[in-house]
């Protein structure tokens, strides 16, 4: 990499564009090189949302227009569909098994939403212990409906499942 004194570098003037710094790249070759300036603030900004819990999500509420060309704030996502952004399990389509888009809670990772989200702005799965992966609809040939264990997956749930199963 070349260093670039003062004395290299000159403006130069494109027609209908601002004036744009140039510099030469230090070389006999006499090539110039133009910096990558952003001319085009005619488009609509648009809304870049803070990811505090980095899921790809952001805040709807917590949103700031950046302009094209412009460099967005660090932190922030082009998605303003986060409806816990303190929870990175919380996020359109986190449950696909219950449904692939809308803004819901599975801690367990087991693609079933959460029952009782206790967030008014989460949509209720169907997942009865969102902490136990072994336990959710499905499990069972009789009535896959039903959240159920079946800890030895014989397809009937267990004969003890925890409280609230």
């Amino acid at each position: 990499m070349n260093a670039i004194s003062a004395t290299e570098t000159e403006a130069t003037t494109e027609s209908d564009s601002e004036t744009q710094p140039s510099t030469t790249d230090g070389s006999d070759s006499g090539s110039t090189t133009v910096g990558p300036v952003s001319t085009n603030t005619t488009g609509d900004p648009e809304e870049w949302c803070e990811d505090a819990d980095m899921d790809g999500f952001g805040d709807p509420d917590n949103c700031t227009p950046v302009l094209p060309g412009d460099t967005p704030p660090p932190g922030t996502v082009n998605d303003d569909t986060d409806c816990d952004d303190g929870n990175p399990n919380t996020f359109p389509g986190a449950a696909p098994n219950d449904d692939p888009n809308a803004c819901m809670n599975d801690d367990d990772d087991d693609d079933w939403g959460d029952k009782d989200p206790g967030d008014p702005d989460v949509v209720p799965g169907t997942d009865c212990l969102d902490t136990d992966a072994a336990i959710h609809p499905g499990l069972i040939e009789d009535d896959p409906e039903a959240c159920v264990k079946d800890s030895d997956m014989d397809g009937h749930g267990d004969d003890d499942p925890p409280p609230g199963v």
